[in-house]
């Protein structure tokens, strides 16, 4: 499986049925040298930014049937996660067991927590290298039914608010389920599924109900965490393409900071500091470019427009950062 084809269609017409208890298959499982390949592939419009120097290997894993999907996502490198969840849908995700160093939306969290995909504003989260969670897709109507079957009739949506994350026994006790699925399915092949069967059709959308009507037990809501401001405005300009490459002391300037408070938001937020952001989201817009264009293009005319013009630098800062050459990016669109 290594294109959208052949991934689930997420259209109403493929969600035909709300009752469906279908046992869950093996979706796709593929592992990925660049993260925009894989962002592609599952139907996410994400600007992932990878952190720390290194080549990348992400690993893919969706499992599911009729109305709930689940996708393990691996990545053995840090990198700031910016995105939105597919439409039409509802999003949640469980950061793996033992997981360290996540935040979600500036908020601190452990393996375990369960997270709120479906935030008008989108997705905001940084991880370290060697993270693993679990995406968790379910259509809407399907919730709703679920959440009939427990006397909740509010819309699932207004439960969602504006929270960005729940921790609590159940949840983690789904992170350690799912995790055992995916062992099972690593050493026995995908003929366990339907031992879990209940697990994926029904137990995670009753622990996603839980959590949104506070009748888990010891059930701990995460409020939204309103950014500062200086970090929102710093990252307004980041995100716009348009604006890069930037160099700090211009960022500085258009935030109205001091260069040290600034240094001291980066590193608290994102673990480095804003000129070594800056330089990998250079870096990474570089890599989606030459990954994207025809291969006659010429690298110096893509490092050129990210703000490279040496390119005995940019080719060793590159090769640093994604454990390959430009050249090697290129040349995949052969």
């Amino acid at each position: 499986m290594d294109n959208i084809k052949n991934f689930p269609d997420h259209s109403e017409k493929a969600w035909r049925g709300i009752v469906n208890f279908s046992p869950p298959q093996l979706l796709l499982d593929q592992s990925y040298m660049d993260v925009g390949h894989l962002g592609r592939t599952v139907g996410w419009d994400w600007d992932f930014r990878q952190l720390d120097t290194g080549k990348l290997y992400a690993r893919a894993i969706a499992i599911g049937g009729h109305n709930v999907q689940v996708i393990k996502f691996q990545l053995n490198r840090g990198f700031h996660q910016l995105g939105c969840a597919p439409d039409g849908l509802l999003t949640f995700g469980v950061v793996g067991p033992g997981v360290q160093g996540f935040k979600w939306c500036s908020r601190n969290l452990s393996g375990g927590s369960l997270l709120n995909f479906n935030m008008q504003s989108g997705f905001d989260g940084v991880s370290l290298a060697g993270f693993s969670g679990y995406t968790l897709i379910l259509r809407p109507q399907y919730l709703q039914f679920l959440a009939g079957q427990m006397d909740i009739s509010t819309p699932v949506e207004y439960l969602i608010a504006d929270q960005v994350g729940w921790f609590s026994q159940r949840t983690v006790m789904l992170g350690k389920k799912l995790d055992t699925i995916y062992r099972k399915i690593s050493r026995l092949g995908t003929r366990v599924l339907n031992e879990y069967s209940e697990i994926i059709n029904e137990e995670i959308g009753f622990t996603i109900l839980g959590e949104l009507t506070g009748k888990t037990e010891r059930s701990q809501p995460y409020a939204t965490v309103n950014k500062t401001i200086i970090l929102r405005n710093a990252l307004k300009i980041l995100n716009d393409p348009d604006r890069l490459p930037i160099t700090v002391a211009k960022l500085r300037e258009l935030v109205g900071v001091s260069s040290s408070s600034l240094n001291r938001i980066f590193l608290s937020e994102y673990g480095v500091p804003p000129k070594s952001y800056i330089r990998s989201r250079c870096l990474s817009a570089a890599r989606d470019a030459l990954a994207r264009v025809s291969p006659e293009v010429k690298v110096s005319d893509i490092a050129n427009r990210w703000g490279f013009w040496h390119m005995g630098q940019f080719a060793g800062d590159y090769r640093r950062m994604f454990g390959e050459l430009p050249s090697d990016t290129l040349k995949r669109n052969y």
